[in-house]
This record gives C-alpha cells, structure tokens and sequence, in this order.
C-alpha cells in the first residue's frame, strides 16, 4: 500500500507494482514534474485511487514489452512553474515554490487536502487550495508562529485535599510549551497520581505539554488526584556487616500509610559524631538510592557502604536519613542514635 498527499517532485518518478497480492496506491494533489517520459505508472494487480494530480507525462499503455497503467487522475501537460528547492520563509524543511498563475494553484480538492502546507501555511487563503506542498501566499505566516493560547485547566480532587503549582484554575499558555507542575497534599492527605497527560502521572512534581492541535480543542486538563490519609515514611538500620574500609549498612525502609509510595527513595544519610576521637568516614554509595516502590506495609531496603578507616573502634554516631517518594510529594526521616561503625 502506497498513499501520498500533497508532495510536490521534480527528479524522480513513481513507480508501482502489485505482487500479485490486492495491492493499493493512492495519489491526491501532487505535483510530478520533469522526470522524462512515463513518470508515473503502475504494474500488476493495484487498486488506485486519487485526484487532482499534475503529473507531467504520465505513464500508460505499452514500454519495453510491457503493460502499464497511469497513475489516478493526473491534470497532465502543465508545468507548474516550480522554484528551486529551498528554505522558503516561514518553512522550516525545503519546498518548492510555485508563482501566481501556477496551474497548480487553487486546483487541488479540498476534501482530500491536509488543511496546511508543508510549512505551516493555511490553506485558501486566495480562494483555493494549491497541489503540492507549497501554498501560494505572499504574507501568510504560520499558525504555530500567533500565539492563540491554550488553557491549561489545573484541578484538584476532592477539592480542598491539596495544592497545586500554578494553583489550580485555568491558565493560558502557548501551544507547545513545557509546563513544570507540583501537587502538595495538605495534612490528612496524601498525593495519589495525576490524571492528564502529564509526564510522569505518578509523580508529585512532573510536566505537561501545552497542545499544539488547536484546530481540536483549546482547553487542556490536568488534575491532582488525592486520598484521604497520610504516606508515612520511616526507616531503619540493620545488622551491619563487612570490613571497616568496606563496611555495609543496611537501611530499610518502610511504608506506614494508606497510599503506595513511588519510587521511594534514601534522599540524604548523614552521620554527625557524638563519641571518639575525631574522624571522617566516607559514605561510597552515592545518594539519592532508590528503594523502589512500596505498597502500604511493604519494607524494602538498601544497602549504604562506609570507608570507616580513619575512625576509632570507641567512635559513636548518630545517623540521620531523609526519604521521599512520589516525586517529593511524600517524604519521611528516621534517626537513629549511639551507632558504632
């Protein structure tokens, strides 16, 4: 199956064959210009359909002993007056223009016609739409380049659980643009996912892209979803095991809320020394350490290596862990006191 839609060529030609099998080719507004004889054919079994092509010589009948057929509904004979192939403002790929008075001008079919050019141009505005992929319009410029805004609408449910970064309302914003969004669950809640399409639902703090497809919709809906409940993150600190310029310290980690916690993670371990002569140990593991995700009552841990070699036997800590999850919509500390290397 072939489809083709508003191309415009000058230096190849198209060719189809059918293998035998039921085969399709569909051909509407395209210019095939200056490729020698027969430039457009087909052979073997192809179901064609297509309109308003300008097809410089197409093919049919009889070549080198064989039988072909032309290509759909080609305006045949007429030169479409095509430019050079170029960057032709405001585009952003390479076009070939055509003139004013261009056979090729305000001749496609409108219904088989994308609704813009190649470069963003509008179609109709002299009247018609062009074939081809250039649409004849000295001071056009691209949809994309006025700034119709979007509304981006920001909710929040059941009303009343959360705050939102913008706040929630409607927001008009240009169409393409990266908008950073953060939701913060006030006290008896916790943050459950967005609904929307957003980057990453799951995450407290994520992304939305503003629509592009205006000729769709200019509204945009995103919401911060909430539950009632708190996600309680806690922690621990297991039997620790290894040599001192190795030593292992498993943290766990555990869920004592309602909600699951995403991508739970070891945000920052400190130890602050209490006892000893002074030392210095040097954590490897580097921070933040993912945990995972943890459903409510789940522990899961990780294990934290410490180079303890400058530090005496008689040394004393006391260890300070932060936690989050959900993209820091959920977060948590354990601390834990008197620990020995």
């Amino acid at each position: 199956t072939f489809s083709q839609n508003q191309g415009t060529g000058s230096g190849a030609g198209i060719v189809v064959v059918g293998d035998g099998a039921l085969s399709s080719f569909t051909l509407n507004n395209t210019i095939i210009f200056g490729n020698g004889n027969e430039e457009c054919f087909l052979r073997g079994t192809v179901v064609t359909l297509g309109i308003n092509n300008l097809i410089d010589s197409n093919g049919g009948g009889h070549h080198n002993n064989l039988d072909f057929n032309p290509c759909p509904n080609p305006i045949t004979g007429a030169d479409p007056l095509l430019g050079p192939l170029q960057l032709n403002a405001p585009g952003d790929t390479p076009t070939m223009a055509i003139p004013s008075g261009s056979p090729a001008q305000n001749n496609a079919d409108r219904s088989t016609s994308p609704i813009l050019d190649q470069r963003g141009i509008a179609r109709a505005t002299d009247g018609g739409y062009d074939i081809g992929a250039f649409e004849f319009c000295p001071t056009c410029i691209r949809l994309k380049d006025i700034f119709i805004p979007t509304n981006l609408h920001i909710q929040v449910a059941p009303a009343g659980a959360g705050i939102t970064d913008p706040t929630a309302g409607s927001h008009p914003e240009r169409p393409g643009d990266l908008i950073a969004l953060k939701a913060t669950p006030k006290p008896g809640f916790s943050f459950s996912q967005w609904t929307g399409n957003v980057t990453d639902p799951l995450s407290a703090s994520t992304t939305v892209t503003i629509n592009t497809d205006q000729i769709a919709t200019l509204d945009q809906f995103v919401t911060a979803q909430f539950v009632p409940g708190n996600t309680v993150l806690g922690g621990n600190i297991l039997t620790k095991r290894g040599p001192q310029n190795a030593r292992v310290w498993p943290v766990s980690v555990a869920e004592a809320g309602v909600v699951t916690a995403h991508s739970a993670q070891i945000s920052t371990f400190t130890l602050t020394q209490v006892f000893g002569a002074a030392c210095t140990p040097v954590l490897f593991t580097p921070l933040p350490a993912i945990v995972g995700d943890l459903n409510p009552g789940a522990t899961a841990s990780v294990n934290l290596t410490f180079d303890f070699t400058t530090c005496a036997a008689a040394a004393r800590f006391t260890a300070v862990a932060t936690f989050s999850a959900n993209g820091g919509g959920v977060t948590g500390s354990m601390t834990r006191i008197n620990q020995f290397q």
